[in-house]
């Protein structure tokens, strides 16, 4: 038996450059929400998940949303520098 729930499937939404940008949600739907922004050489469920932050953060009454940053876990990768600009983060 896991101490973590399952991790739920990706929901897929796009940037402005089309690049699929994978999101997870966790905790309750109603919940204030709570944006969950890995950091370098992770991806949302290893950085947050894994880690029991979602499980946490959804105890507390928080609507948990994790993101996979371009280039990382499941969202889509660039194979161009130009395709990491800061520009397109926003």
């Amino acid at each position: 038996m896991s101490l973590l729930p399952a991790s739920p499937d990706p929901r897929f939404v796009l940037a402005k450059d089309n690049i699929r940008m994978a999101t997870y949600e966790f905790g309750e739907p109603t919940g204030q929400p709570v944006v969950l922004l890995h950091g370098f050489a992770s991806g949302a469920l290893l950085n947050w998940h894994l880690s029991g932050w979602t499980r946490v953060l959804g105890r507390a009454g928080y609507r948990v949303i994790a993101i996979d940053q371009r280039g990382h876990g499941a969202s889509g990768k660039p194979h161009t520098p130009e395709g990491y600009t800061i520009p397109l983060r926003r």
